[in-house]
């Protein structure tokens, strides 16, 4: 049976005065509110902004869910994971409902409402949980679950608020969410794909396949095989940047796109990626590759990573981590939700043009001056307006303060809007003239 530390309040970092308590025991706590009731309970009559709101929650005691630690939380001085999954789901207008729909799913263990009464918490059971995993466990119940969880609660060293809820459910006998599927549980197709199919064909059938027990996209099933490219060399299907088809550039040697065009590149430090930092980095990359190589399929995304993983990580990682990732970026893409910082690009150049370097950068410094220079021009131009609406005569002076640029640049504007300039003083002379002549 394993003993969850409850520590004094959720900053509490010292874990040298922690009580042990069994889950069945915190579940009980939960449901009848303990000592700490009313102060619970007065908690939730409180807006979070109000500062005797956090007040009372220093005050409550708080549960390290996923792991044991000896003397402080810290990551380095983990003792052992729990195999539970604490997950948050907050800021609902209709807990009671979320509650009953979340009944449905024989792996949540217990759920309870949140300490603020504004949320839910619930626990899973999971199977072979690591500390280099549990981002991924916690991403793949919300996308099992189809609602957003607070990723903020997903952290080895994070401590949950004990809570007052005297209709906590709780299941007897819940099922654990594997990381891993076992064929032999799914339907006669998709073993016939995983025992003879390219590892294109069995991973997608494993992203979307949704019969009998299968856990979707959890992994992969590890073929007896290493993957390679050829000449270990990537392939040229995938693509470790963003590309626009070459029918968009008209023949042209470049094509510049006024509201720009997302785009990524994939970036691999030559000095290797560090143990720590793999599977986040490689996560990154598969993101990035899936995005801009869609139609390279499953399998060509998979060899790609694998040669990533062989060359750059130090040391690489085990074959069933790295189809573990590419499974699960691949299931995020196909459901529309793979997540990615993408950035704008307005200059695209045509890969079979000859135009030099030196050229491409001469392109792109112009093309930017112009977007600067109409940017700096539409705000010269709203401020102009502004001030005509407030009746107040235009100089360089006051439209320097107004727009808030410097001398320099509205003197480099000032000949060109002179005229507009002087016929909107104009406007607002002759129309105080003719107030006062009425007046």
């Amino acid at each position: 049976m394993y003993n969850f530390q409850i520590v004094k309040n959720y900053l509490d970092t010292n874990v040298n005065e922690a009580e042990l308590l069994e889950e069945k025991q915190i579940y009980e706590l939960i449901k009848s509110g303990g000592e700490h009731k009313d102060l619970i309970t007065s908690a939730r009559l409180l807006e979070k902004s109000n500062p005797d709101y956090d007040k009372i929650k220093k005050q409550i005691p708080s549960v390290l869910w996923f792991a044991s630690f000896h003397d402080y939380k810290i990551t380095s001085n983990i003792i052992s994971l729990s195999n539970f999954i604490y997950c948050d789901i907050d800021k609902v207008d209709n807990p009671a409902e979320i509650k009953e729909y979340l009944k449905q799913f024989p792996f949540i263990r217990a759920i309870w409402l949140s300490f603020g009464g504004r949320g839910l918490g619930f626990t899973v059971l999971c199977d072979k949980l690591a500390t280099n995993n549990i981002k991924m466990a916690y991403e793949l119940i919300g996308t099992e679950i189809n609602l957003k969880l607070d990723t903020r609660a997903c952290k080895l060293t994070q401590s949950n608020v004990l809570s007052y809820d005297n209709e906590i459910y709780i299941n007897p006998e819940p099922s654990i969410f594997n990381f891993n599927i076992d064929l032999s549980n799914t339907n006669s197709d998709l073993n016939f794909i995983s025992n003879h199919s390219s590892p294109e064909l069995w991973l997608n059938a494993l992203c979307n396949n949704t019969n009998n027990n299968t856990r979707v996209s959890l992994a992969l099933h590890r073929k007896e095989k290493e993957y390679s490219s050829s000449n270990d060399t990537f392939r040229p299907k995938v693509n470790f940047k963003t590309q626009i088809s070459q029918a968009e550039f008209e023949d042209e040697d470049y094509k510049v796109f006024d509201e720009g065009r997302d785009y990524v590149v994939v970036y691999i430090n030559k000095n290797g990626i560090e143990a720590g930092k793999r599977h986040d980095t490689l996560l990154n990359i598969t993101s990035k590759l899936i995005y801009n190589s869609p139609d390279a399929g499953s399998e060509e995304i998979l060899k790609t990573l694998v040669t990533i993983n062989k060359e750059y990580c130090k040391p690489a990682l085990p074959i069933k981590d790295i189809e573990m990732i590419v499974a699960w970026c691949w299931k995020k893409h196909i459901i529309g939700k793979l997540k990615l910082n993408l950035k704008k690009r307005y200059v695209w150049f045509n890969p079979k043009s000859d135009i030099t370097p030196k050229q491409k950068m001469s392109i792109s410094a112009k093309v930017t001056a112009r977007r600067r220079r109409d940017k700096t021009s539409e705000k010269i131009n709203k401020c102009i307006m502004d001030l005509y609406n407030n009746e107040i005569i235009i100089t360089q002076n006051v439209l320097m303060k107004s727009c808030n640029l410097s001398v320099s640049t509205i003197k480099r504007y000032w000949k060109e809007l002179k005229s507009e300039i002087n016929e909107v003083n104009n406007s607002m002379r002759e129309n105080s003239q003719n107030l006062c002549e009425i007046s």
